[in-house]
């Protein structure tokens, strides 16, 4: 497999002159990924992982190193070494997360270090808590290299919920990896037992996680919270909140009917499954002359319904999003931040979902921020509600093109990879009350665009 190579930005140079003239090379990063991130992006997190490459590509050297799963490799001593290691976690009483137990194979740990020790770098970007094994055997090799965490979500907190509303696991893109049977024993018998040992086993691994790095960044700043409140005064410093923003943008134009309802994700997710059978249900209650058009890979058959179209997965998401649209967000299960929200926001759409959809999204004033109990007006008589239509697409387009905008974010990043850059809150959007609130500045009662600290 091609296990790695150099990914490099055009605009940017190798070299850099310094005050006496000499030229200093530019800085070097190793970033390792858990997940390829060419092809189709079938997942926000594939988008997000783009959009990070991009950012430090910019001003530094970097070099992305793919990390295997034991499914991928699948090397008979790798399998025999990740189950002793999760064994002796076991007998210690130090559980290791079966998550990172697939990412544990010691010949794929063994290349990985060496790469990263001969490379000579000066950062180190690590996708995700599956990530754990390898940065133990880092730290032993390299004690004071500059290590990043990207955590994405508190994945502890989304297995306790999984496990407290008995919903059945997702294995998500590792799926097609696993033969039948075994998807069906983890999605099915072994779910809710599954669920509650990762719940605990992965909050000792994001602790150590904490430990052991630099900086650990989550998208929510909610979740960011959560971790801080496990931690002592001066390790809360290394936890930020740096939230991913859209890849494009289109100017809110003024809600015009005919109205079309749309959701966003695959079946093979937990949390959208939940939203979807939701979804299904309400249209079937309340039969509305709107339709409900769903993107994304199923595993279910498309289900017959009436008004409820099946596009099944496309390459350009835009076409979601035509004049009318109306993205529907029922969130089920708590936890990161709904990047769907932030798309549809980009591309100038309105966006209905419950509390729990806006978490971790600074816009309290939001409008469509409502109880998905209250929902039913809104998708029976959806030209009722023109003007709240208009106002809540044009708040969250200014919200993104201003506090989630694709140049702070990549300024925040280059920051936090940089060894030494200080001890600043990184990403964080400033206090409420230290900003002029969204709703005031469409108004023009502002002129100035938030800053993110």
């Amino acid at each position: 497999m091609n296990a790695e190579h150099q990914y490099r930005i055009a605009d940017t140079c190798a070299t850099s002159a310094t005050e006496d003239g000499q030229q200093q090379d530019r800085l070097k990063v190793a970033m390792v990924l858990t997940r390829a991130t060419s092809g189709d992006s079938e997942f926000g997190r594939v988008k997000t992982l783009r959009e990070i490459l991009r950012a430090l590509g910019k001003g530094f050297e970097v070099t992305e190193l793919r990390v295997h799963s034991l499914p991928e490799t699948r090397r008979i001593r790798d399998l025999m070494t990740a189950g002793a290691r999760w064994i002796l976690g076991l007998l210690v009483a130090r559980p290791v997360p079966l998550q990172t137990v697939l990412y544990s194979g010691g010949s794929e740990i063994e290349r990985l270090t060496n790469s990263i020790v001969a490379g000579n770098f000066d950062a180190l970007y690590l996708d995700s808590i599956r990530c754990q094994i390898l940065m133990r055997k880092i730290r032993n090799r390299l004690p004071d290299l500059h290590l990043v965490v990207d955590l994405d979500d508190l994945m502890s907190r989304r297995m306790e919920q999984v496990a407290l509303k008995h919903v059945s696991l997702s294995l998500g893109f590792l799926r097609e990896l696993f033969p039948k049977p075994l998807q069906w024993l983890i999605q099915g018998p072994l779910s809710g037992l599954i669920a509650r040992y990762e719940g605990a086993a992965l909050k000792a691994a994001e602790l150590e996680m904490v430990r052991s790095a630099q900086a650990v960044v989550l998208v929510s700043s909610t979740e960011r919270d959560i971790l801080r409140l496990r931690l002592t005064p001066e390790a809360r410093k290394v936890v930020h909140s740096l939230p991913p923003p859209p890849l494009t943008y289109r100017d809110a134009p003024a809600a015009a009917a005919p109205f079309r309802f749309v959701f966003i994700g695959s079946d093979c997710l937990s949390q959208n499954r939940l939203s979807i059978d939701f979804l299904i249900e309400l249209w079937r209650r309340l039969r509305p002359s709107a339709c409900l058009h769903i993107y994304g890979r199923q595993k279910r058959s498309s289900e017959q319904t009436d008004n409820v179209i099946w596009h099944g997965f496309i390459d350009d998401v835009s076409a979601a999003y035509a004049i009318g649209s109306i993205l529907l967000v029922p969130c089920m299960l708590d936890g990161g931040i709904k990047t769907k929200i932030i798309e549809s926001w980009s591309f100038g759409c309105p966006v209905l979902g419950n509390p729990s959809a806006f978490e971790g999204i600074e816009l309290p004033s939001y409008p469509l921020m409502q109880p998905e109990s209250q929902w039913a007006d809104y998708v029976l008589q959806p030209e009722a509600h023109l003007n709240t239509w208009t106002s809540a697409a044009k708040m969250g387009n200014l919200f993104v093109r201003t506090i989630l905008s694709s140049e702070k974010y990549g300024e925040h990043w280059r920051r936090l990879i940089t060894p030494h850059a200080g001890e600043m809150e990184i990403g964080e959007i400033p206090p409420r009350t230290a900003r002029a609130p969204i709703s005031q500045a469409i108004e023009g009662r502002t002129h100035a665009p938030p800053s993110m600290g």
